[in-house]
């Protein structure tokens, strides 16, 4: 279903930029406290919840954010409850907390759109307020953002043509990766086309994932065919998972889902008519409304809580807490329960979620209301902790915290240190230092290759290894070929070949070590990260590994990464389908042919009609071969970046009424199919092209095909 947090108001964003009021007098700033309340929420025993803010100190908070110094950011979508829903009235506060409990809370900026994602990157606050994703700094440390860049300004839909609302089914939550990039929640309201700093662009039809540099650059598309998530939770290898609304009754639950990159997950149409072109999800959860969620990746909680996510489901009143394990080149669910309910709290409504720096906290921003365009009494903020409360471990050498300025006064053995702290915050902040300072620090390069090399500990190698490949040298590029040809741990090698697909190395070292691990290494997901850097890399020296792999196993997962890696690179279509598809098992053959689906490729259209009239191919071949045709006569008109509303599956997709290069060549050679005397097997699916395309020229062939049929029952048929 959707959440209270509906679609922008579009009219809106065809202006420039709101600017932070010279002018404007400074809010004062306000002082509160920390405090239990008597009326409490449900919680597990061994954690109470605190109240941290309440109206009318904070209404209506969207989305939370704790930063490395420990202070939290609460945004606060007045567009969505008072209004107006056209104007940038949205705001982001400042709590700062002294040792017992008290904070002052000043107003960090304002004048944003909705605000739907925070994530502090070596000190700048990046806050997702579609179409803006704007970068805030406080130089000065006094809680106020004096500096404000629009870093990209069209992540999200246009405004012409486009209907006001609420902000829902939109670009949202942001995660850092340990690998470098900022990975971004979106909703089925897409991306119609966004531009990076370096000039690249991206186009999202429908919900996904997408990512971007910290200085926009990379900008790319990650997964599609999700429907409604409003974050994307990251473990601590970068594994990404979301937690996903329902479409009111049509089949598409709240779904927890693992979002391999390259993944298509169904929605809207897929789901229900072919779900063999999607990957599924872990968990069904029947009605409900998924929003903001986060995998716990501290130290502070006991340790049955670590790698697992919490996610808040509005509609229920809950933060249900998921389990999973390794399947394969995927996960399995293997638990789930409530973890925060509403209890006698009142009207609980979580939105969003962050932890503290040390884990030790966990924040939840409350709606406090069950609907849309309240008066003002609606809005807490909640602090849920242990009892009693317990510190998290301790930095391993001399970084206190993951400030910068900290990281800058650490010695680099205190860092290696740190890359093998239980906190994964602590752990990327080391490693983003170590990887600013081997630009002019020959030490610190070699003592990362050093414990890249020969640490016990995978956390330090995986950490060792992006802390280098940030720099994109020969020299790093290198060492992750190695790892991946000769490191021990699977989670290393596996992370050497994301490294290698992020870096798109066109290395002929490179590309015959990801075809080795492809084929031959023993751990799945080696072998799935080894096919999407393949896919990445555009090689087509790749395409023979691939097309072997898909014989080398039954992994739905690593399958379809091979597809996708197919559908991405040049490839020499005569020898796929004449050398190599008639060789493959029947699986592999399927796979193949949905990774033809739909390229609008011309050199493969003359391959697939040359191997559709050879009489020598078998029929079946040749009957598949046609029917990839004429699923690519014609494409559907390009997306006008509309939103297709809450229930598209009500519909049909997009008719293909549009002709391109191809289109004149697939039906003249479907007429000569039609001519002569066809064998049976080939006249069926002749008819079944007939009928699903609907081409006035194809329906003479028909009459004369029909005319044929011995067989009264085939010939009314036809």
């Amino acid at each position: 279903m959707s959440t209270p947090l509906a679609a922008l108001a579009f009219g809106c964003l065809a202006v420039a930029p709101p600017r932070v009021p010279q002018d404007a007098p400074p809010t004062a700033p306000l002082r509160g406290q920390v405090h239990a309340v008597e009326a409490s929420l449900q919680l597990p025993p061994g954690f109470v919840a605190e109240l941290v803010v309440a109206h009318p100190q904070v209404k209506w908070p969207s989305a939370v954010h704790c930063r490395e110094d420990g202070a939290l950011l609460v945004a606060e979508d007045a567009m969505d409850m008072p209004g107006p829903t056209d104007q940038p009235i949205d705001k982001l506060w400042l709590l700062r907390f002294a040792p017992d409990g008290s904070y002052v809370r000043t107003l960090f900026c304002d004048r944003l759109y909705a605000v739907m994602g925070i994530q502090e990157i070596d000190d700048a606050i990046y806050v997702m307020n579609m179409p803006f994703l704007t970068v805030l700094r406080d130089r000065d440390g006094d809680g106020v953002a004096e500096e404000r860049t629009e870093l990209l300004n069209d992540l999200g839909p246009p405004a012409p043509g486009w209907p006001g609302g609420f902000n829902d089914h939109i670009v949202s939550g942001l995660r850092l990766g340990m690998d470098g990039f900022l990975y971004v929640s979106v909703g089925d309201k897409g991306v119609p086309r966004a531009t990076g700093r370096d000039g690249g662009t991206i186009q999202l039809v429908g919900g996904g994932v997408v990512r971007v540099r910290p200085d926009g650059t990379q900008l790319e598309v990650v997964a599609t065919g999700t429907r409604n998530h409003l974050d994307v939770a990251l473990d601590e290898r970068d594994e990404l998972f979301t937690y996903d609304n329902t479409d009111d009754g049509l089949g598409w639950w709240t779904r927890f889902t693992h979002v391999m990159p390259t993944g298509h997950y169904g929605y809207p149409w897929d789901y229900h008519a072919h779900p063999e072109r999607m990957l599924p999800c872990m968990k069904d959860d029947g009605g409900g409304s998924g929003v903001g969620a986060l995998v716990y990746n501290e130290a502070a909680w006991p340790a049955d809580y670590r790698g697992a996510m919490l996610a808040c489901d509005w509609t229920d009143r809950v933060v249900r807490r998921y389990t999973v394990e390794r399947a394969g080149a995927t996960f399995r669910c293997t638990s789930s329960s409530d973890f925060i309910g509403a209890g006698t709290s009142g009207e609980f409504r979580p939105l969003d979620l962050c932890e503290s720096p040390d884990g030790r906290y966990l924040y939840v921003a409350d709606w406090n209301h069950p609907g849309w365009t309240s008066p003002d009494v609606v809005g807490r903020v909640w602090r849920i902790r242990q009892e009693p409360d317990l510190a998290g471990p301790a930095p391993l050498g001399d970084l206190v915290d993951g400030t910068m300025a900290a990281r800058a006064k650490a010695s680099t053995a205190g860092l290696l240190a740190n890359l093998g702290h239980p906190s994964f915050r602590r752990r990327v902040a080391a490693q983003r230092e170590l990887s600013r300072r081997i630009a002019s620090d020959g030490a610190a390069w070699f003592a990362l290759v050093e414990a890249m090399a020969n640490s016990p500990d995978e956390r330090v190698r995986r950490h060792a290894l992006f802390a280098l490949g940030g720099h994109e040298t020969p020299g790093s590029l290198a060492r992750a070929v190695e790892q991946l040809d000769r490191a021990p741990q699977a989670d290393t090698r596996a992370q050497a070949a994301r490294l290698l697909g992020h870096v798109r190395s066109s290395d002929g070292g490179a590309l015959e070590a990801l075809s080795r691990a492809l084929v031959g290494d023993p751990d799945l997901v080696v072998r799935r990260e080894a096919a999407i850097a393949l896919g990445r890399c555009g090689s087509a020296e790749a395409v023979t590994a691939l097309v072997h792999a898909l014989e080398e196993s039954d992994d739905l997962f690593l399958r379809f990464a091979i597809r996708q890696a197919l559908r991405a690179l040049p490839c020499d279509w005569n020898w796929l389908l004449r050398q190599s598809l008639p060789a493959l098992s029947e699986r592999a053959r399927e796979d193949v042919w949905q990774a033809l689906r739909e390229l609008y490729d011309r050199r493969l259209i003359d391959a697939l009609i040359a191997f559709a009239a050879e009489p020598r191919v078998a029929v079946e071949l040749r009957a598949r071969a046609l029917r990839t045709l004429a699923e690519a006569q014609k494409r559907a008109p390009a997306w006008d970046g509309k939103w297709w509303q809450t229930q598209p599956a009500r519909n049909p997709p997009p008719a293909k009424t549009e002709s391109w290069e191809g289109s004149e060549r697939i039906a003249a050679a479907l007429e000569r199919a039609f001519a002569g005397d066809p064998p049976p097997a080939l006249r069926a699916t002749l008819a079944e092209i007939a009928r699903t395309t609907r081409a006035p020229e194809l329906l003479a062939p028909l009459r004369r095909l029909a005319e044929q049929c011995a067989d009264p029952a085939e010939r009314a048929e036809r």
